[in-house]
């Protein structure tokens, strides 16, 4: 019976170390294989590099573009508006309704309105 234990436990403890090795074995391949590569890392970090550089660049001619076009609109709505606001301005008999009754001095939005030019289409 002492015989059998023996034999029994050194047979265990060889499966044992055997599993261990082909466990770390294929823990092994599979963490080289699927869970870390290092070239593969590499390749992709250089991708995102290469297109934050585009994006930055598409996104700062935007920007620029944006900007040119709010100051255009922002143009074109003044000159409408000062266009519209015409009448509004003071004669000599009537005061007008951007400045102040007891003054002889035109307000800032009076000197701007002076300076339109009207068209007629």
């Amino acid at each position: 019976m002492e015989l059998y234990n023996s034999l029994t436990s050194k047979v265990g403890d060889f499966e044992d170390r055997m599993a261990t090795i082909l466990q770390k074995t294929w823990r092994g391949f599979m963490s080289r294989k699927f869970k870390f590569n290092y070239e593969g890392l590499q390749c992709w970090l250089e991708q995102v590099k290469h297109e934050n550089c585009h994006v930055q660049h598409k996104l700062y001619e935007f920007k620029v573009e944006s900007e040119e076009n709010y100051a255009r609109c922002k143009q074109d709505h003044w000159d409408y508006v000062r266009s519209r606001l015409h009448h509004l301005l003071r004669t000599q008999n009537i005061p007008g309704v951007f400045s102040c009754i007891h003054s002889n001095e035109l307000s800032q939005l009076e000197k701007c309105l002076k300076n339109v030019k009207y068209f007629r289409k």
